[in-house]
């Protein structure tokens, strides 16, 4: 009974995504350890990840609010908004609600977000709500208060990004909410639901030795017409004669390297002072012209046509013989990894597809494939019958655009025998999703064991 109450939960999801989304389970990790990338599909498999799962599931189950929300149940906050709507004392409601000392309050999978302001119209524009305006974002005033309230449904263990929007024209963040996460559009208040845990890996450490990151490189590139600026990462403590080093190249490179944004250095450097991964040396390819007054990604990430890529023939023809003149890298392609999100991991793709040669690893995140201009990218990644030997691909459960074609590219590159960790994660299409799974992509490359590349279990 319980084997069949528990396939019957699980019934259609797909195998490598149970496999993946276990991980963030913490009774499931030890269990999954020696499997991390394995698809299960034989009954036998089924019937024992049903029941690791459900049992994993049970926890979650449990109906809780946040610590400090000072309401016991949804249905008291409910109780006590409906008598604010008909009168009741407003200020001693919203001192509960101050005091609670956190946005949203969160009761099992319900999120209540509350504010309190003048105006017209209040919406919560964020990752839930892809953005934009409408039904999913707008919010309701209570009673004929400037008190206004969304309840959203949101998966255990969600990390989103969003905005208070009042009258449709001031975005603010959450007076309510303490955190905050940086990114490309600016920062953005962060909701966090109570099972989500942030990424101890990506935390730096003032006693963890640092790699070297150079100053800025300029590459006049005779192919693109103008100069091109990158950085190179070697880690601490390389030894002197090293040779045959793998590398990889990271599209948006400044973004990458932020620590506020994608921390790559500092998990790099987390990860060599653990002793998890293999020495590599990582070229960060910068979007910004030489005045940091142009951001060229849109054009240089997204080719015209097959065979036709200014950007990527840089990387290849120019770019490449001046890294493996300087540093002691290996020349194979099998060591050679490229990373990019959204619109790089798009263009990722296409390097697979088209320089499979020279880049035996794909790091792709969020990919761009239902935009437009490069859904070439995308119909030409689904009609391969080959691709690199190993791809990293990830996605956010709330990307709505992203999330379809992703699974479906998943689930193509499974079926062609490619050796493949696809995550996906309840978060959104920024820096605070992305940041969470870089080590993953890392030591699925080049961890220095099948075990470390299971990087979220306790004590990490």
């Amino acid at each position: 009974m319980f084997f069949e109450t528990s396939n019957r939960l699980l019934r259609g999801a797909r195998a490598t995504r149970l496999v993946v989304l276990s991980r963030n389970l913490p009774c499931a990790g030890a269990s999954m350890a020696r499997y991390p990338h394995k698809t299960f599909s034989s009954p036998r498999h089924w019937r024992v990840l049903s029941a690791v799962a459900l049992f994993c599931m049970l926890p979650l189950l449990t109906v809780h609010a946040t610590p400090a929300a000072h309401f016991t149940s949804l249905g008291e906050l409910e109780t006590q908004l409906d008598a604010v709507a008909r009168g009741a004392n407003i200020e001693a409601f919203w001192n509960r609600v101050v005091a609670a000392g956190t946005m949203p309050l969160v009761f099992g999978q319900t999120a209540v977000f509350l504010y309190r302001g003048d105006g017209e119209s209040v919406e919560w524009r964020g990752d839930f709500s892809s953005w934009s305006p409408g039904w999913d974002a707008r919010g309701e005033r209570i009673g004929q208060t400037n008190i206004w309230r969304k309840s959203l449904q949101l998966l255990p263990g969600s990390r989103l990004d969003y905005k208070i929007v009042v009258d449709s024209n001031t975005w603010l963040f959450d007076p309510l909410n303490p955190h905050r996460q940086a990114g490309g559009s600016g920062a953005n208040s962060e909701a966090r639901m109570p099972d989500w845990k942030p990424s101890e890996i990506a935390v730096r450490h003032d006693k963890i030795p640092r790699g070297t990151l150079s100053d800025d490189q300029v590459l006049l590139s005779e192919r693109l017409g103008y100069a091109v600026t990158y950085r190179v990462y070697t880690p601490h403590g390389l030894q002197a004669g090293a040779t045959d080093l793998p590398s990889i190249y990271v599209t948006d490179g400044p973004d990458y390297y932020r620590d506020d944004w994608g921390a790559m250095l500092t998990v790099m450097d987390n990860l060599y002072a653990r002793d998890r991964l293999e020495p590599v040396v990582a070229v960060f390819i910068s979007q910004w012209s030489l005045d940091q007054t142009a951001n060229r990604r849109g054009r240089e990430l997204v080719p015209e046509s097959p065979g036709n890529c200014d950007f990527c023939a840089f990387i290849v023809d120019e770019l490449m013989p001046v890294i493996e003149a300087n540093y002691p890298v290996s020349h194979a392609g099998t060591d050679r990894a490229i990373l990019g999100t959204s619109l790089g991991g798009l263009f990722s793709t296409y390097m697979g597809i088209w320089h499979g040669d020279e880049f035996g690893k794909l790091a792709i995140q969020s990919p761009a494939y239902h935009y437009h201009p490069g859904h070439f990218i995308f119909e030409g990644l689904m009609s391969a019958d080959s691709v690199p030997q190993q791809v990293f691909l990830n996605v956010g459960q709330y990307e709505k655009d992203f999330m379809r074609p992703t699974a479906e590219a998943a689930a193509h590159l499974r079926d062609i025998g490619v050796d493949l960790l696809y995550v996906e994660r309840p978060d959104g299409h920024g820096w605070g999703h992305w940041r969470t799974v870089i080590d993953d992509a890392l030591l699925f490359f080049y961890g220095k064991d099948l075990a470390a590349r299971q990087t979220n279990e306790p004590g990490i």
